[in-house]
């Protein structure tokens, strides 16, 4: 039953220090002493972890993982509550674990609490998908096989853990409380052919970018399946956690799967001759936009062409590559629209490609804004 897993992501919850308030720990403690110095080191000497309901889940669930899946692991991060005893949780689970010579740390889900159910609905929930998210990609990207344990915390972790897991092809385990070891669970119907949905990559977009959109532009009549990602609220729609797990898994998809458009045949200097700003957005006193557009070229030999359409000096934006708005332009396999901005006012532009499909234009797109990501301050405007 051994698999090569040696990294972990565990969810977890926080009836170890319940149990640690209200059982007798005796054995391995010293009687009145509840201080969580005193709870580290009794975990310590606990003989059956893997059994002893007084542990908690997560190390039940861990041990369990460890000697079916995972006999050699190397790394764990745990997910925990926004609340002081899911900081303390995470203290304590990385300290066990440190002292088994297992790289640990824990990462707060902000949100993630209890008390306020419209926090954990719209901000706890959401940053848990994305937090495991990246938990899953970071493990992966240091060349570990990862599993997801979803034994611990809230219930409504687990589906999300499912979804994730499948998505990206890891493994996720559950250990039901009346069973003596952890199972792994089964993928959930749910369509991840991700070819099948570029054609849907814009909207996707622009819902993850705007959080709330216009639920009529969402095609719902003529693809059924897009009622799973979205949730609608009279005129309104944003991703659902389900549409959150799909978009980030369908963008490592695109960045990992599709090609991006051929090199031009022109060199960089004869590519920045077609940077065209008109006159008025030329010198409309917006800061830094020649000098990005010449290194746009300089670094990415898939652009052509660049040319201003529209700028307004008093209205400060975020800077960030898009499938283009406007009808004129829309559908066209070939452009991105450029919104750039120095904190002040903005600047729009056409971004022509060598791209031959959507697929390699979605793939441009991803590519930029990355880029972008990488080269801006925290007023989201590019930097020099």
């Amino acid at each position: 039953m051994q698999s090569d897993i040696n990294a972990l992501v565990c969810t977890c919850g926080t009836t170890l220090l319940r149990h640690w308030a209200n059982d007798s720990w005796d054995d391995v403690a010293c009687p009145g002493n509840k201080s969580l110095e005193a709870l580290k080191i009794a975990l310590r000497h606990i003989k059956d972890p893997e059994n002893d309901r007084r542990v908690g889940a997560e190390i039940n669930s861990i041990t369990s993982i460890q000697r079916l899946y995972a006999p050699e692991l190397k790394e764990i991060i745990f997910l925990v509550s926004d609340t002081e005893e899911g900081k303390n949780i995470g203290e304590i689970l990385c300290n066990h674990y440190e002292h088994q010579n297992i790289k640990s740390r824990y990462i707060v889900i902000v949100g993630l609490q209890s008390t306020d159910h419209k926090l954990f609905r719209q901000k706890g929930l959401i940053n848990l998908v994305q937090e495991m998210f990246n938990a899953i990609k970071n493990l992966q990207n240091k060349g570990y096989t990862v599993g997801v344990n979803a034994t611990g915390g809230y219930k409504a972790q687990i589906a999300f853990a499912v979804l994730l897991g499948q998505a990206l092809k890891v493994k996720v385990f559950y250990r039901f409380e009346d069973f003596n070891e952890v199972i792994t669970l089964p993928p959930l119907p749910v369509n991840f052919d991700f070819g099948a949905w570029l054609k849907y990559y814009e909207i996707l977009t622009l819902a993850h970018n705007e959080t709330t959109i216009d639920a009529g532009r969402i095609p719902f009549n003529s693809d059924e399946e897009l009622q799973v990602l979205f949730e609608r609220e009279g005129k309104k729609a944003s991703l659902s956690y389900t549409g959150i797990i799909f978009y980030e898994t369908f963008k490592e998809y695109i960045r990992t799967e599709v090609n991006l458009p051929a090199r031009s045949d022109k060199s960089p200097e004869e590519r920045i001759k077609n940077i065209a700003l008109r006159v008025e957005h030329h010198w409309s006193g917006i800061q830094g936009l020649k000098s990005l557009l010449e290194r746009l070229m300089r670094e990415f030999d898939f652009i052509e062409r660049i040319e201003s359409f529209y700028s307004n000096p008093r209205m400060p934006g975020k800077t960030i590559f898009r499938f283009p708005s406007d009808i004129g332009h829309k559908g066209a396999v070939n452009k991105l629209e450029l919104i750039y901005s120095d904190g002040q006012g903005t600047v729009k532009l056409w971004v022509t490609t060598t791209a031959k499909n959507e697929a390699e234009l979605a793939r441009a797109c991803e590519e930029l804004n990355e880029w972008i990501k990488r080269n801006q301050g925290s007023n989201c405007s590019y930097v020099l």
